[in-house]
Protein backbone atom coordinates (compact mmCIF):
# COMPACT_ATOMS: atom_id res chain seq x y z
CA UNK A 1 0.00 0.00 0.00
CA UNK A 2 1.47 3.19 -0.78
CA UNK A 3 0.61 4.69 2.77
CA UNK A 4 2.47 2.40 4.34
CA UNK A 5 5.68 4.01 4.61
CA UNK A 6 4.30 7.66 5.09
CA UNK A 7 7.04 9.45 3.99
CA UNK A 8 7.33 12.42 1.52
CA UNK A 9 10.29 11.45 -0.27
CA UNK A 10 9.08 8.70 -2.37
CA UNK A 11 10.12 10.14 -5.43
CA UNK A 12 13.23 11.30 -4.02
CA UNK A 13 14.36 8.10 -2.88
CA UNK A 14 13.24 6.73 -6.69
CA UNK A 15 16.28 9.53 -8.25
CA UNK A 16 18.26 8.00 -5.27
CA UNK A 17 17.58 4.63 -6.44
CA UNK A 18 18.51 5.80 -10.50
CA UNK A 19 21.73 7.69 -9.59
CA UNK A 20 23.30 4.82 -7.55
CA UNK A 21 22.33 2.88 -10.47
CA UNK A 22 24.29 5.22 -12.77
CA UNK A 23 27.11 5.45 -10.44
CA UNK A 24 27.86 1.72 -9.90
CA UNK A 25 27.29 1.32 -13.84
CA UNK A 26 30.22 3.99 -14.76
CA UNK A 27 32.28 1.91 -12.18
CA UNK A 28 32.03 -1.26 -13.41
CA UNK A 29 32.56 0.51 -17.28
CA UNK A 30 35.38 2.10 -15.88
CA UNK A 31 37.03 -1.63 -14.40
CA UNK A 32 36.23 -3.44 -17.03
CA UNK A 33 38.16 -1.16 -19.69
CA UNK A 34 40.92 1.17 -17.65
CA UNK A 35 41.78 -0.44 -14.19
CA UNK A 36 43.72 -3.45 -15.70
CA UNK A 37 46.13 -1.38 -17.27
CA UNK A 38 46.48 0.68 -14.22
CA UNK A 39 49.13 -0.06 -11.06
CA UNK A 40 47.61 -0.88 -7.78
CA UNK A 41 47.84 2.35 -6.08
CA UNK A 42 46.29 4.01 -9.30
CA UNK A 43 43.36 1.56 -8.54
CA UNK A 44 43.32 2.17 -4.87
CA UNK A 45 42.49 5.83 -5.85
CA UNK A 46 39.42 4.93 -8.54
CA UNK A 47 37.90 3.13 -6.28
CA UNK A 48 38.26 5.45 -3.24
CA UNK A 49 36.67 8.54 -5.54
CA UNK A 50 33.84 5.48 -6.58
CA UNK A 51 33.10 5.42 -2.99
CA UNK A 52 33.02 9.12 -2.28
CA UNK A 53 30.71 10.03 -5.23
CA UNK A 54 28.26 6.92 -4.01
CA UNK A 55 28.60 9.19 -0.81
CA UNK A 56 27.67 12.14 -2.52
CA UNK A 57 25.10 11.04 -4.40
CA UNK A 58 23.40 8.95 -1.12
CA UNK A 59 23.38 11.97 1.13
CA UNK A 60 22.11 14.50 -1.93
CA UNK A 61 19.21 12.35 -2.35
CA UNK A 62 18.37 12.17 1.55
CA UNK A 63 18.54 15.82 1.44
CA UNK A 64 16.25 15.70 -1.84
CA UNK A 65 13.58 13.57 0.28
CA UNK A 66 13.59 16.00 3.68
CA UNK A 67 13.17 18.95 0.59
CA UNK A 68 10.38 17.07 -0.69
CA UNK A 69 8.72 16.63 2.34
CA UNK A 70 9.49 20.12 3.74
CA UNK A 71 7.71 21.43 0.19
CA UNK A 72 4.24 19.68 1.21
CA UNK A 73 1.59 22.13 1.22
CA UNK A 74 0.15 22.37 4.84
CA UNK A 75 -3.83 21.51 4.65
CA UNK A 76 -7.12 21.70 6.51
CA UNK A 77 -10.46 19.84 6.56
CA UNK A 78 -12.05 22.29 3.92
CA UNK A 79 -9.20 21.67 1.87
CA UNK A 80 -10.02 17.73 1.75
CA UNK A 81 -12.99 18.66 -1.10
CA UNK A 82 -10.49 20.03 -3.22
CA UNK A 83 -7.24 17.09 -2.49
CA UNK A 84 -9.93 14.59 -3.79
CA UNK A 85 -10.74 16.04 -6.35
CA UNK A 86 -7.64 16.40 -7.90
CA UNK A 87 -6.46 12.60 -6.99
CA UNK A 88 -9.90 11.59 -9.08
CA UNK A 89 -9.13 13.96 -11.86
CA UNK A 90 -5.24 12.61 -11.56
CA UNK A 91 -6.83 8.93 -12.26
CA UNK A 92 -3.59 6.94 -12.12
CA UNK A 93 -3.43 3.30 -11.24
CA UNK A 94 -1.51 3.65 -7.17
CA UNK A 95 -2.10 7.45 -6.73
CA UNK A 96 -2.56 8.34 -3.25
CA UNK A 97 -2.94 10.86 -1.05
CA UNK A 98 -2.40 10.81 2.81
CA UNK A 99 -3.49 13.04 5.54
CA UNK A 100 -1.55 12.94 9.26
CA UNK A 101 -2.99 14.48 11.61
CA UNK A 102 -3.26 14.42 15.89
CA UNK A 103 -6.19 14.46 18.40
CA UNK A 104 -7.58 17.67 19.76
CA UNK A 105 -5.40 19.88 17.77
CA UNK A 106 -1.99 18.74 18.13
CA UNK A 107 0.20 17.70 15.19
CA UNK A 108 0.81 14.91 13.76
CA UNK A 109 3.20 12.36 15.91
CA UNK A 110 6.67 12.32 15.25
CA UNK A 111 6.52 8.81 13.78
CA UNK A 112 3.90 6.35 12.43
CA UNK A 113 1.19 9.00 13.00
CA UNK A 114 -2.28 8.62 13.08
CA UNK A 115 -3.32 8.90 9.51
CA UNK A 116 -6.20 8.65 6.43
CA UNK A 117 -5.54 7.81 3.02
CA UNK A 118 -7.47 8.51 -0.51
CA UNK A 119 -6.32 6.26 -3.48
CA UNK A 120 -7.01 4.86 -6.87
CA UNK A 121 -7.18 1.05 -6.85
CA UNK A 122 -8.67 -0.55 -10.37
CA UNK A 123 -9.86 3.25 -11.11
CA UNK A 124 -12.01 3.89 -8.37
CA UNK A 125 -10.95 6.45 -5.21
CA UNK A 126 -11.40 5.42 -2.19
CA UNK A 127 -10.91 6.13 1.52
CA UNK A 128 -8.62 3.92 3.19
CA UNK A 129 -8.07 3.22 6.98
CA UNK A 130 -4.33 1.90 6.95
CA UNK A 131 -3.56 -0.75 9.77
CA UNK A 132 0.16 0.00 9.33
CA UNK A 133 1.11 2.38 12.48
CA UNK A 134 0.54 1.27 15.93
CA UNK A 135 -2.32 4.45 16.54
CA UNK A 136 -4.28 3.93 13.41
CA UNK A 137 -4.67 -0.20 14.70
CA UNK A 138 -5.53 1.14 18.20
CA UNK A 139 -8.25 3.23 16.83
CA UNK A 140 -9.62 -0.09 14.22
CA UNK A 141 -12.65 -0.66 16.32
CA UNK A 142 -14.08 3.07 16.59
CA UNK A 143 -13.35 3.91 13.03
CA UNK A 144 -15.09 0.64 12.16
CA UNK A 145 -18.18 1.67 14.42
CA UNK A 146 -17.96 4.97 13.07
CA UNK A 147 -18.37 3.82 9.49
CA UNK A 148 -21.01 1.64 10.81
CA UNK A 149 -23.66 4.92 12.04
CA UNK A 150 -22.58 6.60 9.03
CA UNK A 151 -24.17 3.52 7.33
CA UNK A 152 -21.23 3.11 5.46
CA UNK A 153 -20.38 -0.18 3.90
CA UNK A 154 -16.32 -1.35 4.53
CA UNK A 155 -14.41 -3.48 2.61
CA UNK A 156 -11.04 -4.88 4.65
CA UNK A 157 -8.48 -5.36 2.39
CA UNK A 158 -4.76 -6.17 2.16
CA UNK A 159 -2.12 -4.93 0.21
CA UNK A 160 1.58 -5.92 0.08
CA UNK A 161 1.00 -7.22 3.30
CA UNK A 162 -0.75 -4.60 4.81
CA UNK A 163 -4.41 -5.11 5.65
CA UNK A 164 -6.84 -1.97 5.46
CA UNK A 165 -10.28 -0.60 6.04
CA UNK A 166 -11.83 0.99 2.52
CA UNK A 167 -14.79 2.66 1.41
CA UNK A 168 -15.45 3.68 -2.19
CA UNK A 169 -19.22 4.83 -2.43
CA UNK A 170 -20.57 8.36 -1.18
CA UNK A 171 -19.24 11.54 -0.50
CA UNK A 172 -15.75 11.01 0.02
CA UNK A 173 -14.23 14.07 1.31
CA UNK A 174 -17.00 14.89 3.55
CA UNK A 175 -17.13 11.36 5.29
CA UNK A 176 -13.49 12.24 5.95
CA UNK A 177 -14.00 15.13 7.44
CA UNK A 178 -16.52 14.36 10.13
CA UNK A 179 -14.58 10.97 10.94
CA UNK A 180 -11.24 13.61 11.44
CA UNK A 181 -13.80 15.97 13.35
CA UNK A 182 -16.07 13.87 15.70
CA UNK A 183 -13.55 10.97 16.81
CA UNK A 184 -10.58 12.41 16.43
CA UNK A 185 -10.95 16.11 17.64
CA UNK A 186 -9.80 18.03 14.35
CA UNK A 187 -10.73 21.11 13.93
CA UNK A 188 -11.42 23.39 10.22
CA UNK A 189 -8.24 25.37 10.71
CA UNK A 190 -5.91 22.61 12.34
CA UNK A 191 -3.07 21.60 10.28
CA UNK A 192 -2.60 18.17 8.44
CA UNK A 193 0.59 17.14 6.41
CA UNK A 194 -0.03 16.31 3.36
CA UNK A 195 1.84 13.20 1.76
CA UNK A 196 1.05 12.47 -1.89
CA UNK A 197 2.34 9.96 -4.66
CA UNK A 198 0.94 10.61 -8.31
CA UNK A 199 -0.33 14.60 -7.79
CA UNK A 200 1.80 17.24 -7.17
CA UNK A 201 1.81 20.73 -6.11
CA UNK A 202 2.50 24.71 -7.09
CA UNK A 203 2.53 25.96 -3.95
CA UNK A 204 -0.29 25.78 -0.85
CA UNK A 205 -3.22 24.06 -1.69
CA UNK A 206 -2.35 24.82 -5.65
CA UNK A 207 -2.73 20.89 -6.63
CA UNK A 208 -2.05 18.85 -9.81
CA UNK A 209 -2.17 15.78 -11.71
CA UNK A 210 1.49 14.28 -12.12
CA UNK A 211 1.55 12.48 -15.45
Amino acid sequence: KGASAHNGGVKAKRELTNRLRAVLLILIVAQSLALRRMSTSARLWIVGCGIALIAVVIAGGRRAAREAASEMPPVSLPDVPRVVRMLREAGREGAFVVLLFGKDGAPPAASEALNVQFSVEKGRVGLDWILASPLNVAEETRVLEFFGREGRPVETRSKNGISYLRIEDGDLAALCEVLLARLFGVSAEQKLTLIAEGVSWRGPFILEATT
